[in-house]
């Protein structure tokens, strides 16, 4: 893939996927006399209204409620946007936003408790919007745990694909640009499932990072014991490179689990976090099954599956892992 001032920009902070607030890039100072700031002040007012909608239909229109995580609880809960998302936007909206001054760099990184040396990948450049205009940055590392680690430990330099590492920091670059250029950071979590239930989806298709305790949703503790180990166990597969995966066959499904194909791979290394994109695909094939009416998609959110159906995919999972091969 070529990479030159036509690609897209993105601001990423220190771990891939999450957000970080972009540097506005210094206009030339104007000087406004005090009416003709309220004249402006005023002039904004007026269009906010439709800002925000616009804003809302391109989030029911082009995104999926499990392209959004959820941070924090209750009143300060928000819905944060991945960076296939916001790809997706760009992509379905045909949006006239510049892209310009976009470099890339390779850097040498070493790890102080004497592990494996690495390298990460940066991009940088600028990103504008009509008369908005953003500084974006965008980093991926071998250390970063969907190429870099497997069977919990960190792989051989020489077994890490350079292009897999390059092609992430630029899409990392790139969501984060178009994120911030349309207003779609930190959307507080009542709006979003407004939103989401418009356009006939799941708000509960979100995945969810949160640092609350408590029983919440009438999910016991045990659901909740057994819910974690579920999750410890996917991503336990996803970082020796492998997923379940649902094969359809005389009308049932049965679970196999096979190496992370590219596609798989391309679409995690673009989230938030993506060993658990990765333990999200196998969730999904895990709790998919064959109803009187057809395929029934599973779920991603492992605080969905509960009781019986978690004990039974919990049981799918060991049994599933137990049959495979030692590396």
């Amino acid at each position: 893939m070529a990479y030159d001032d036509d690609i897209v920009a993105e601001s990423l902070p220190n771990t891939p996927g999450m957000e970080i607030a972009s540097v506005q890039v210094p206009a030339p100072l104007v000087t406004l006399d005090v009416e003709q700031q309220v004249l402006a002040m005023e002039k904004a007012v007026r269009f906010m209204p439709r800002m925000i909608k616009a804003r809302n239909q391109v989030i029911r229109m082009c995104t999926f409620a499990e392209d959004w995580t959820r941070f924090g609880e209750g009143d300060k809960a928000k819905a944060c946007l991945c960076a296939a998302g916001a790809m997706r936007i760009m992509d379905k909206g045909n949006f006239p936003i510049r892209f310009y001054e976009v470099k890339s760099r390779k850097e040498p990184i070493s790890d102080a408790d004497g592990g494996p040396t690495g390298y990460r990948y940066v991009f940088e450049g600028y990103a504008s919007l009509d008369t908005r205009t953003v500084y974006a940055l965008g980093q991926f590392s071998t250390r970063d745990a969907l190429f870099g680690k497997k069977s919990g430990s960190f792989r051989d330099i020489k077994e890490i694909n350079e292009s897999y590492i390059r092609q992430a920091a630029h899409t990392y670059f790139k969501g984060n640009a178009i994120k911030d250029l349309l207003g779609l950071k930190g959307i507080p979590w009542k709006e979003f499932e407004a939103l989401t239930r418009d356009a006939g989806q799941d708000p509960a298709a979100a995945s969810k990072v949160s640092h609350a305790t408590g029983k919440q949703g009438g999910t016991t503790g045990t659901d909740r014991d057994k819910q974690n180990e579920l999750q410890a166990i996917l991503v336990g597969l996803a970082e020796t490179n492998k997923v379940i995966k649902a094969q359809e066959m005389d009308g049932k499904i049965a679970q196999v689990i096979e190496p992370v194909g590219n596609e798989l791979a391309d679409f995690a290394c673009r989230q938030k976090d993506p060993m658990l994109t990765v333990a999200q695909a196998s969730l999904r094939s895990l709790t998919t099954f064959s109803g009187k009416d057809g395929i029934v998609q599973g779920t991603t959110d492992f605080a969905r599956p509960k009781g019986k159906q978690l004990e039974i995919t919990l049981r799918v999972a060991k049994e599933l892992i137990a049959k495979e091969p030692a590396d």
